[in-house]
């Protein structure tokens, strides 16, 4: 265990010392250019957009997670380790063995969600630092700054909580799957007497599993609505340009 953790310590400060070691340069750069504050702004905001998401991610599907576990516990259900029809139990996963596993797969993936966020730090900028343009479009009478600044952001906003709460639904899937609440009925092997394929395999779920997933799916379903809405700003311009042609 202690190795382990070592080992994941090593990692981190090998990832943040070639992050420093990559920067270095246009540090120098902006520095010598008299524009180190820019350097530190862009720096600052690309950490704080990307912890931020990391954090949001790691919150939502720690939650949806432990209430899995909590629900499952209360109903009863048999464990992974004593469930052969569960395959994760026959891949060896059981315990604390898959929940560890489950675990660092969420970190990873949060890192990893964190990181493509950060590259959008300049949209949010833009719209911490928006400023009114002084005209209105006709139709829907919003200032012409919520079509550039606000409106792109809402939309990331939008596509973040999609990715979260989908990731989310998947972890928690698994750990259902690790609880027993969800289980892999196989209904039988292939017969070399009639020459008949085994039947597709169907997924038992419990009621505790299916109650928290429809959850999940009626706040995916109140963001993709939202979505719509956004979309209806979008008709009032065009990336293309001013023609065609």
């Amino acid at each position: 265990m202690k190795r382990n953790i070592l080992l994941a310590a090593a990692g981190i400060i090998l990832v943040l010392l070639w992050w420093a070691i990559s920067m270095y340069p246009d540090w120098l750069w902006f520095g010598r250019l008299g524009y180190a504050s820019v350097f530190w702004t862009t720096i600052a905001s690309k950490v704080g957009l990307g912890l931020s998401v990391c954090l949001f991610f790691l919150i939502i599907t720690l939650i949806s997670v432990i209430v899995a576990g909590k629900l499952s516990k209360r109903a009863g259900l048999i464990p992974i380790t004593k469930s052969p029809n569960n395959p994760l139990s026959q891949a060896g996963l059981g315990g604390s063995a898959g929940a560890l596993l489950l675990l660092a797969l969420i970190l990873f993936i949060g890192v990893v969600v964190g990181i493509k966020a950060s590259s959008s730090w300049d949209m949010l900028l833009r719209f911490f630092h928006a400023k009114p343009f002084g005209m209105t479009d006709p139709i829907l009478k919003k200032e012409v700054s919520f079509y550039v600044f606000s409106l792109p952001f809402y939309l990331f906003v939008k596509d973040q909580l999609m990715a979260c709460i989908i990731l989310a639904g998947i972890f928690t899937i698994l750990w259902y799957f690790k609880s027993g609440a969800i289980q892999l009925v196989n209904h039988g092997d292939f017969s070399q007497l009639d020459q008949r394929p085994p039947a597709a395999p169907k997924f038992k779920m419990a009621n505790v599993a299916k109650k928290h997933l429809a959850v999940l799916g009626a706040i995916l379903i109140l963001v993709v609505g939202w979505g719509y809405y956004l979309k209806i700003y979008g008709l009032m311009y065009s990336r293309n340009g001013a023609a065609f042609g």
